[in-house]
This record gives C-alpha cells, sequence and structure tokens, in this order.
C-alpha cells in the first residue's frame, strides 16, 4: 500500500495486497483478454493527498482493479444477456459484480458455484469510478458514484427488475446547506444504506472526515455529522442500519496502523476510538452480522480469514479461511479489497488473482467454513450489500 504523509488520504478503492510483489502492482487485476486502459478508471478521484496523487496514471493500480478498459479495447467476456430476476423480493439476493465489457461498464450476476457470468445491462454513461459498488436490496437497485464522459461526477443506479440504468449528478451540501463546488473527484465512499434509501457516505472535507446522507435519486448529499481525529484512510466503512452508527477504519500515518472510529446518527455523537492495529490496516468490511459485530475480512498475503469485528477494533475467533491453492506458475495472489457477504445465503465472497492475471471467485460458507472456488473470466468488482 501506498501512503504519503502528512497528508489527508481520501477515498483509495482497490488497494492490491499481495505476497512476494512490490506495493505497486501495475494492473495487477487486470483483465487477460482486454488490454488495460490505466486512464480509465480514475485513482485521483481519491481526492487531495491520496496516494493516488503521488504517481502518474500509468503507474496506478488502486483504482485499475476497478475495471479497466476503454471503448477501444476488446469485449473479455461472452456472457448472456438476461431477463433479470426481482432482486427486492428475492428471497437470496444474487451476487452482483461491475465489469468492464469493452461496450461499457456492465452489471453481472455471478454463479458462485461455476463462476459463469450473466450480463443484466450497463450502467448508463459511467467513465470512471473507484469501483464502490453497492446493492440496495429492499429497493431492488444497485448504487455506484463515478464521472460521465464529461468529468461530471454522478450517482450512478441500476435498477434490477426493470433493467433500467439512471444517473443524476452528485450535490455535496455544507453545513450551511450551500452547494460544495465539485472539483471532479470521486470523494464520497458508500458505507451502507439507512432504512428510507439513502446510502451513508464519508468525504474529507479539508478539515475532517464528513459523514453525509445521499439521496440516490436527487444527488444530494447532507451533512450529518463528522469523524474526529480521522485523517487517513483506505476507504474501508461499514453501517449499521438498526443502530444507525457508521463504522470506518482509519489508518494512523506514524504507524501504518489501523483504528476503528464510529458515529452514531441517532445521537449525532462520536463513539469511543479503538487502539491502533497493524491487523486492522488490511481489513475489508461488509455489513453487520446479526450479532452485532462487523463482518470483517483479513488479507495476510494470503490467507484471507473473514471474522467478526467487535466494536472495540478486535477481531473475533474467524468463521473461516480463504487459502488459494498452490500453483507453480503463482508469483503472488492479489485481493482487490472488496469482500461481499451475503446475509440471505450465509456466504462471504472474494475474488482473488493468481499473479495478478487470472481471476477466481472464493466462495465461504460462514457457518460450515466450507471454501469453494471457481474460474472468474471478469475482471469482477463485487457488489458490497
Amino acid at each position: 500500500m501506498r501512503f504519503t504523509a502528512p497528508v489527508h488520504l481520501t477515498s483509495v478503492s482497490a488497494f492490491l495486497f499481495c505476497l512476494g510483489c512490490a506495493a505497486d502492482v501495475a494492473d495487477g487485476l487486470g483483465a487477460t483478454d482486454a488490454a488495460p486502459d490505466a486512464a480509465r478508471t480514475d485513482a485521483d478521484a481519491a481526492g487531495p493527498g491520496s496516494p493516488a496523487d503521488a504517481a502518474p496514471d500509468a503507474a496506478r493500480t488502486d483504482a485499475d482493479a476497478a475495471g479497466p478498459g476503454s471503448p477501444a479495447d476488446a469485449a473479455p467476456d461472452a456472457a448472456p444477456d438476461a431477463v433479470p430476476a426481482d432482486a427486492a423480493v428475492a428471497a437470496v439476493a444474487p451476487l452482483y459484480a461491475a465489469a468492464w465489457d469493452g461496450a461499457g461498464e456492465a452489471l453481472y450476476t455471478l454463479d458462485d458455484i461455476t463462476g459463469q457470468a450473466t450480463r443484466l445491462g450497463h450502467f448508463d454513461g459511467l467513465d470512471r469510478w473507484t469501483g464502490d459498488l453497492w446493492l440496495d436490496g429492499p429497493r431492488g437497485r444497485l448504487v455506484a458514484i463515478g464521472t460521465d464522459a464529461a468529468g461530471t461526477v454522478d450517482v450512478f443506479t441500476f435498477d434490477v427488475p426493470g433493467a433500467v440504468s439512471a444517473r443524476t449528478p452528485l450535490q455535496t451540501l455544507d453545513q450551511a446547506h450551500m452547494p460544495v463546488p465539485s472539483d471532479g473527484r470521486l470523494d464520497h465512499t458508500i458505507a451502507g444504506f439507512t432504512d428510507d434509501g439513502h446510502a451513508v457516505t464519508l468525504r474529507w472535507t479539508g478539515a475532517e472526515q464528513g459523514i453525509y446522507l445521499l439521496d440516490p435519486a436527487t444527488g444530494v448529499a447532507e451533512p450529518v455529522g463528522a469523524l474526529a481525529g480521522f485523517r487517513a484512510w483506505n476507504s474501508v466503512a461499514a453501517f449499521d442500519a438498526a443502530l444507525q452508527v457508521v463504522y470506518a477504519i482509519g489508518i494512523d500515518e506514524q504507524t501504518g496502523g489501523g483504528r476503528l472510529f464510529s458515529f452514531s446518527l441517532a445521537t449525532s455523537t462520536q463513539g469511543p476510538t479503538s487502539m491502533t492495529s497493524a491487523a486492522l490496516a488490511q481489513v475489508a468490511l461488509d455489513g453487520v452480522r446479526p450479532t452485532g459485530e462487523l463482518n470483517a475480512g483479513r488479507w495476510s498475503g494470503p490467507p484471507l480469514t473473514v471474522a467478526p469485528l467487535q466494536a472495540d477494533g478486535t477481531l473475533g475467533a474467524p468463521l473461516g479461511e480463504i487459502v488459494p491453492p498452490p500453483d507453480p506458475d503463482s508469483v503472488f495472489w492479489a485481493w482487490n479489497m472488496r469482500l461481499s457477504v451475503r446475509p440471505s445465503a450465509g456466504l462471504a465472497h472474494a475474488v482473488l488473482a493468481d499473479g495478478g492475471v487470472d481471476r477466481h471467485l472464493f466462495t465461504l460458507d460462514l457457518t460450515t467454513g466450507a471454501v469453494h472456488s471457481a474460474p472468474l473470466a471478469l475482471d469482477a468488482i463485487l457488489a458490497r450489500q
């Protein structure tokens, strides 16, 4: 991971952790059958002082993992189009993912047994993004933040039942509820959704890590709080809708360790901050367990360990480990810091790249600890939910 100090690090979306490789892996998760386009997914969108600012476009890897490609690239998949299922009423929500298919950023469902991808359609006009893709299950839609070809920062939605994509300009408001001028950076990171469908986001304001409620329909993001003492991070956040608590992992700029921060939307107060832990700097979050802990995935280069994360920042007993099989042709294994947990199915998913080339979809049964893997033809970014 690259950090620059002493500056404010904001939304850096796809750090690659690997074993026996340099910290920067050019196109670490690039498609094997389509030439990667380092300029398509914008790491500069991370915000002022982010690690992306320290390197030119051609060397960036943190946003390349979000789906590199350009219209000139050959389409990497032969997945069939399909009539989408109604995700809003499905008993078990499908596993959703996005990938560049040569014509645009496409939305897919993935079969966790075979790795087969079924294309549902494209995000309308999505040109650059950080790979922050979320399922708003009750409303049957996927939500992402990115820019169109003109550089306008938009909120992109894909309505699954109707197979319709829409976008609206993102408008951030300040504490006085006045519009904040946009500089074209993708500086909002989604932590989850409220019961009424607002996305809870975090954004560096220039002085603090602000917390916002973003209406995907209107694009308006209203400030509702801030995290004090929170400066650097790797875009890891979660939201407990039942308790109305936002969680985020901040990175200590001096030690490189992580600390768990929290903020209650119900009381507008910040919770206690955990002690600094080296383990927390390598953790991705996705949602809350029925028992109240956060779903956490910790990368150890491998294995990838899935465990509950307590509010005090301690990791509980592992629910299971994803250990890639030995491969004599593999130089390293890389993970794009995307953990996708499907509570309705009791499964956790992650995409790992063998040598930064061949991708595999790993599925962990959170009850039994059993692990299944399947080859994946797409350079897929999994949706969180």
